[in-house]
């Protein structure tokens, strides 16, 4: 009897970690610091994050582009849109950091339109003591899922910090997103 409910025991206890500590809707913020590979920024990256790219300047005006998800992260498409590929963001979440030379800031990432489509929220927020423009918006062919970016110029150059994701999915969203804007520090 004593072996059953030790065995029980163990059995309740595994079924709760494992349905419990559902990683992907649960914030893991950890302080795994990444600079970029031109060295303008650094920031942190959520624990079990991965890094997908971490480019440098290219001719075309790139100055860096750094991208990281989730272990999880997918998405399916499929081509019955009349305009565009219609996007399913099927879990996860996904982040990109890109900075351009300029001061123009650019529509947003996939909209097909202007910058105020599809935005459900907009404010103005400071990054390490830059003022930039928040948005919450959903991009025209995404059918499932979401996204929210941060705009600033500094010296010359654009800053794009954007995080796809299913808002049913992810819940954690917000506060991921706003860490990693928070942590964005300049290197220089």
């Amino acid at each position: 009897m004593k072996k059953i409910l030790i065995l029980l025991a163990l059995i309740i206890t595994g079924a709760t970690l494992w349905f419990g500590l559902d990683y992907k809707n649960k914030s893991d913020i950890s302080p795994n610091r990444i600079v970029d590979k031109a060295n303008l920024y650094s920031f942190e990256v959520p624990s079990g994050w991965k890094i997908i790219k971490n480019e440098g300047s290219t001719e075309f005006g790139q100055l860096s582009n750094l991208s990281f998800e989730t272990s999880d992260w997918k998405t399916r498409e499929d081509n019955s849109g009349d305009i565009c590929s219609r996007t399913y963001i099927d879990s996860g979440a996904s982040f990109f950091i890109f900075a351009q030379k300029g001061t123009g800031i650019g529509v947003h990432s996939g909209e097909g339109g202007g910058t105020e489509v599809g935005v459900t929220e907009k404010k103005d927020v400071i990054v390490d003591e830059v003022e930039g423009l928040f948005h919450k918006y959903k991009n025209f062919c995404t059918v499932e899922g979401g996204s929210m970016d941060v705009h600033f110029v500094r010296d010359g150059k654009s800053y794009h910090i954007v995080m796809d994701y299913n808002p049913d999915k992810f819940t954690d969203a917000e506060e991921i997103f706003t860490h990693v804007v928070n942590s964005f520090k300049f290197k220089d």
